[in-house]
């Protein structure tokens, strides 16, 4: 493996990795290293196939572009080629070759040319900046280099990084973060509201305020947001990745950058499902919540605290920030995840069967078996109840069903890992539909045209 690696928000249909208690794994792995990369990238990644390269840090817009022209060129080319054949064949008995016929040949060379040139990676490094159409947007790499043993010089850890200027963009910033790449686009929808402001309830939600340090100093100036940091496994544990980010951080401040973000959470790469894939699904949980807690404790040895109740930490470079005096015991932890559990069939049958049909189900089951199958009163490994179930599906009959009965009543207090109850699960749930629509691997931004909600049924 090249490298553990973290990133960067909640995906439908993707089994995210639940946290830890990271506590006990703050001392002694706090020099450990890793890579931040998005939720939407995990999400993308797990789709990929076996000769997909997955640990590429971003897909843009940008490339694949560039790959579709390529093919295009490709198909072209092939379709010339078959039609010089024919040629070929029917003139057969000309000796002397057409003019026109030697240039198109002269074409097809140079444009193979280009196509060789489009394939090198090196040609692209060097010359290709994927990222600079975007005048508010500029990268920052940086890699470290080790002698081998066959005396050859090569890179051993690598950090890639973005310099945010929000200024320009505020009036469309959603759109805005979303066109270079995807864990922009996370990173804007999860932290920031549409003018690229800390959201509130990050900063006065009894809950997801977290250790409730973060204000409106989020809101001004540029930051720095750390995409990718990987070091290779016979390299670690040497500080070489704590020294790649003090780099780049320095430099970003003298580029004006306020803050610094980074994803805190773990990226299931290529290695690890190749580690993992014959491990049972409470070693499959216990591996992946090591290296969770683990990356995260690299990022509060920096000096990174979690902003709110959100994956993401952040580095102020103001030294007085009450975020610096915050220990690593008092920062807060997102609760633990709950130990794999067998599915429960009144779970998935709320959030799978229509809306209707839920109530028939539910009308029939717990009428009868309420008193004795208390499963209704179970949580799923997200903490959500029955009733946050049908709150985050906007089940609106399903939910008048359970409010007229005194037992589901008792479920309105709990709050799942989110730290939301199910009115605030529903609440959730609808400003989503409201402000964003997941399409494959975009995310529109659709509160300006929003024309209200509806029924599936």
């Amino acid at each position: 493996m090249d490298g553990i690696e973290t990133t960067n928000p909640s995906l439908v249909g993707q089994e995210t990795i639940a946290q830890t208690n990271r506590a006990s794994h703050e001392d002694n792995e706090a020099d450990g290293e890793v890579q931040c990369l998005s939720p939407k990238k995990r999400k993308v990644a797990s789709h990929a196939s076996e000769e997909d390269n997955i640990d590429s840090p971003r897909i843009s817009k940008k490339r694949k572009a560039a790959s579709y022209d390529s093919d295009e060129d490709d198909r072209i080319k092939d379709r010339n080629d078959e039609d010089e054949i024919d040629d070929d064949e029917e003139n057969d008995s000309d000796e002397m070759e057409d003019p026109e016929d030697s240039e198109s040949h002269e074409m097809d060379d140079e444009r193979s040319l280009n196509l060789e040139g489009l394939d090198s990676d090196e040609n692209e490094d060097d010359h290709f900046d994927e990222f600079a159409e975007w005048p508010w947007l500029e990268t920052l790499r940086s890699t470290s280099k080790r002698v081998l043993d066959d005396g050859k010089e090569q890179d051993v850890a690598w950090c890639n990084t973005f310099v945010i200027d929000r200024g320009p963009i505020r009036d469309n910033f959603y759109t805005e973060m979303e066109e270079p790449a995807q864990e922009l686009s996370a990173l804007a929808f999860t932290l920031f509201d549409r003018w690229g402001c800390l959201k509130s309830e990050l900063q006065h939600h009894c809950v997801k305020r977290g250790s409730g340090v973060w204000g409106n100093e989020l809101d001004r100036g540029k930051f720095l947001e750390i995409e990718y940091l990987s070091v290779k496994e016979d390299f670690r544990r040497q500080g070489i990745a704590r020294k790649l980010v003090e780099e780049l951080w320095q430099e970003a401040k003298a580029k004006g950058c306020k803050f610094a973000l980074a994803w805190g959470t773990n990226l299931n790469t290529r290695d690890d499902e190749e580690k993992t894939k014959d491990m049972s699904k409470d070693d499959r949980y216990k591996h992946y919540s090591g290296i969770v807690a683990a990356n995260v404790a690299f990022w509060r040895a920096l000096g990174f605290r979690r902003i709110g109740s959100s994956e993401w930490l952040c580095l102020m470079e103001d030294p007085n920030h009450s975020a610096h005096s915050l220990s690593i015991q008092e920062d807060y932890n997102i609760p633990d995840g709950v130990p794999i559990v067998p599915t429960l069939p009144i779970h998935d049958t709320v959030s799978e069967l229509e809306d209707a049909a839920v109530v028939t189900f539910l009308g029939e089951h717990l009428t009868i078996h309420a008193s004795t199958d208390l499963s209704w009163r179970s949580v799923d490994r997200y903490r959500n109840t029955i009733l946050h179930r049908a709150a985050q599906a906007a089940k609106s009959n399903t939910l008048m069903w359970m409010l007229d009965k005194p037992f589901i009543t008792s479920l309105l207090a709990n709050r799942n890992d989110d730290g939301e109850t199910a009115l605030e699960a529903l609440q959730s749930a609808l400003e989503s539909k409201r402000v964003k629509l997941d399409w494959r691997m975009l995310t529109v931004h659709i509160s300006d045209n929003f024309q209200g909600y509806y029924h599936d049924e």
